[in-house]
């Protein structure tokens, strides 16, 4: 009962540490980067929020398994669960893109510029995000086949 206990809490609510990492992140590596030019520091700060989000999820499942079972021993299932409900804030925020790509050829030109840079921030995020969460399958990947040998 404790296992599914746990599951069911890492499934649902392992969106919101993905979400919080990204509205805490973006502006902090955006003043990191403040020396830089605008379109490489919202590179910049898109990819490393997008990249450090999965893992704070990783993170918060892990958390949630220790305070539950006390235990360190993390199966694959567990890492899982956390990445999978990850897949709705993606999915949302590549429809958003979609959505602000329309406004970038705005025949307003402020309305096409800020929709520009937005489009490419969350293209930035979207990256970052999918490239941790490919790299933390395959560390799970690698960790299995070295336990198994």
């Amino acid at each position: 009962m404790k296992v599914i206990f746990a599951y069911l809490i890492v499934v649902l609510l392992s969106q919101f540490p993905y979400s919080i990492s990204v509205m805490i992140f973006s502006p902090l590596f955006g003043f990191i980067f403040i020396w830089v030019p605008k379109k490489i520091r919202i590179l910049l700060s898109g990819f490393f929020s997008g990249f450090i989000s999965p893992i704070s999820s990783v993170l918060f499942s892990y958390l949630i398994f220790n305070l539950i079972f006390g235990i360190t021993n993390h199966s694959t299932g567990r890492i899982f669960a956390s990445l999978i409900p990850l897949l709705i804030p993606i999915k949302n925020d590549f429809k958003k893109y979609n959505e602000l790509k329309d406004f970038s050829s705005s025949p307003y030109e402020s309305v096409a510029n800020e929709a520009s840079l937005d489009t490419f921030g969350l293209k930035c995020i979207l990256i970052g995000s999918i490239s941790s969460i490919i790299s933390i399958i395959l560390l799970v990947i690698i960790n299995n086949i070295v336990h198994l040998m």
